[in-house]
């Protein structure tokens, strides 16, 4: 049958069948050019069957998704009253992030809601009811066993239940198999034994509500707010792009019709209607470069969007693409200290600085770690001060997510400290452009949205100064970070270079994370075994001289405390390497002969070769 006309924004059917009229529908319905080939199973939440109002419900629905600025939605919706329909089941929607398919690649999922929440419950009564008749018929349709048809929500995102934590695969799969046993007169498949135990969830049920509320808190500063299920979101949420700074828009750029979204590190984009394809502007300029014309447009438009003049040429923007400081929030600015005029400019990961007459240019991030210097105090409270004013967040030095911000590097404030309220908890709350800090009310200890999402406990005191990442197998710090890295444009990690560093690491470290620096490694490991994480893994190290780049992005660099030249490898050093390379390898499954002794700064290579066979011992779990 042709399908019944939907209307509005996203386009809506919202139409209600009975259980009979469905199966009709979709026995005569005429798909497409691509068909589906999964089903990807919802819960509302809210509404729950309680405050399900039919067609009120649906429009109200409709009204959400048009003010997340979605152009399409889920594809059905079961409930007490019937089955509703919203998009039409031939075109893809958007219900699952990258599970929502792409047109392009020949694949798309249909997104089904079942109205209530089944986090402690299972399904039952007239919603399951219609479940089952839309799983069955279209596994019928389609030609696909249950158990290659029907996924769950919670497959494609790493921070929801959905369909609910009651709902386990086995178990559909099973009453699905049923109906169609029912429905065709074919043997009805054997009982299910008795359901195993469900594998842990991939977060802590616990901490979803915080995740959540937390996520939504963050987007909805510059944008409608949080939602997994859109692919440029769930993508975000995974690679760490940061808080987003519009809300998702559609442009006509290079002859193609392009969904976009901007984030603190990247924008995110598809070309429509292939919605769960998700690309990065950085990793298109990389390969194409500026003068392709889809980057070109896509570059203009994260300028324009922000108001702000494109410099190729500006020291300042070539500096913020080298370091991946993501799209500017203001037009270059200046100020004078002592009659000498500075330059600057407010990109979302940091404020970059030109000094006067020069064309190296610093950053707010770095300055902020060399407060021992007097000299520098002045010009980092003037930095400070402008970069809090661009997005008119009241500057609190004294304050501890003030502190908290500018030691983890997260970027641009986007608004001022703000209270949120869950489940009787009062949160103070501030969303910075790189991650949002919150505490408990009259809490001192400041912890991050990133630690939840990653899973890990939030970090201690230090009495280093530093942030604790893990203390499992001695205690590791992060540095001030070093300023210089490099993106790693899509190339695979295949091995890793140790390296001596001559030196005290008290001199050392600083020296590393100069701006003008460009050779810091990864990680550097002090003779008293404290491991430094300068770079993040994601990144490369920037190259020593004569290195080709590509060797770089696919390195991990790993340098090591020697004060004393030639002088033997202390144990807790030892002992904090071999721990740290075996979780290396094991993680990059990296080949036997992936370790390089490269010694750039140092006239001889390191003579301790036990530390290659040792690091060849370790078999990759």
């Amino acid at each position: 049958m042709t399908d019944f006309p939907a209307t509005g924004m996203p386009p809506m059917i919202g139409k209600m069948l009975t259980t009979n009229e469905w199966l009709d529908y979709v026995r005569s319905y005429q798909w497409g050019p691509v068909r589906p080939t999964k089903v990807v199973l919802h819960h509302t939440y809210i509404p729950n069957e309680q405050q399900w109002r039919g067609a009120s419900s649906m429009r109200g629905m409709q009204a959400y998704y048009a003010g997340l600025g979605w152009w399409s939605a889920p594809h059905v919706y079961t409930a007490p009253d019937g089955i509703w329909l919203f998009t039409p089941l031939r075109n893809i929607g958007i219900h699952a992030g990258t599970g929502n398919g792409s047109l392009e690649e020949g694949w798309y999922s249909i997104g089904l809601e079942m109205v209530g929440f089944f986090d402690h419950q299972r399904p039952q009564g007239k919603v399951w009811e219609h479940a089952l008749a839309v799983m069955g018929s279209i596994s019928l349709a389609l030609d696909i066993p249950p158990r290659q048809l029907i996924t769950f929500h919670r497959d494609y995102t790493g921070t929801k239940s959905c369909p609910g934590w009651a709902v386990t695969k086995p178990w559909v799969w099973g009453e699905v198999e049923r109906w169609i046993a029912a429905h065709t007169g074919a043997a009805a498949p054997a009982p299910a034994a008795p359901a195993a135990p469900t594998p842990p969830p991939p977060i802590d049920p616990e901490r979803e509500p915080l995740i959540a509320a937390l996520l939504n808190e963050s987007y909805r500063k510059r944008s409608p707010g949080y939602n997994e299920g859109w692919a440029f979101h769930q993508v975000a949420v995974e690679q760490e792009l940061g808080a987003p700074l519009g809300a998702s828009t559609r442009l006509d750029v290079a002859g193609k019709a392009i969904n976009y979204q901007i984030f603190a590190r990247d924008m995110l984009y598809c070309e429509v209607p292939n919605w769960g394809d998700v690309r990065r502007l950085s990793q298109l300029l990389a390969e194409a470069g500026e003068s392709d014309a889809l980057a070109q447009g896509l570059l203009a438009t994260m300028y324009r969007d922000a108001g702000v003049e494109l410099q190729p040429e500006s020291p300042l923007y070539q500096a913020a693409r080298m370091l991946a400081f993501g799209p500017p929030l203001a037009n270059p600015g200046s100020f004078s200290i002592r009659e000498r005029s500075y330059q600057y400019q407010i990109f979302a990961a940091d404020t970059l600085l030109l000094p006067p007459d020069s064309t190296s240019v610093q950053s707010l991030a770095l300055l902020d770690s060399q407060l021992q210097d007097p000299d520098l105090t002045e010009l980092r409270a003037m930095l400070v001060d402008v970069t809090y004013a661009a997005t008119g967040t009241p500057n609190a030095p004294g304050s501890a997510f003030h502190t908290a911000a500018l030691q983890a590097k997260l970027g641009t404030p986007l608004g001022d400290i703000g209270s949120l309220e869950l489940n009787g908890r009062t949160l103070a709350v501030q969303v910075f452009a790189l991650d949002t800090l919150y505490a408990e009310e009259g809490a001192s200890v400041v912890q991050r949205l990133g630690d939840l999402l990653r899973g890990v406990e939030p970090p201690k005191a230090s009495a280093k100064g530093y942030a604790v990442i893990s203390e499992s197998d001695g205690p590791r710090w992060y540095a001030p970070g070093a300023p210089r890295f490099m993106s790693r444009n899509g190339t695979a990690i295949s091995q890793v270079r140790l390296l001596d560093l001559d030196g005290d690491a008290a001199e050392v470290l600083p020296t590393l994370c100069e701006f003008a620096y460009e050779g810091a490694p990864h990680y550097y490991i002090t003779i008293s075994g404290d491991v430094f994480q300068l770079i993040e893994e994601r990144f490369a190290a920037c190259p020593p001289a004569g290195e080709s780049p590509h060797v770089a992005r696919a390195s991990l660099v790993v340098a090591l405390e020697r004060s004393v030249p030639g002088a033997t490898r202390p144990a807790p050093q030892f002992s904090a390497l071999r721990t740290l390379m075996v979780g290396l390898r094991r993680r990059y499954r990296l080949a036997t002969d992936a370790v390089q002794f490269s010694v750039p700064q140092l006239p001889a290579p390191p003579s301790d070769e036990s530390l290659l066979e040792m690091y060849l011992m370790q078999e990759p779990g």
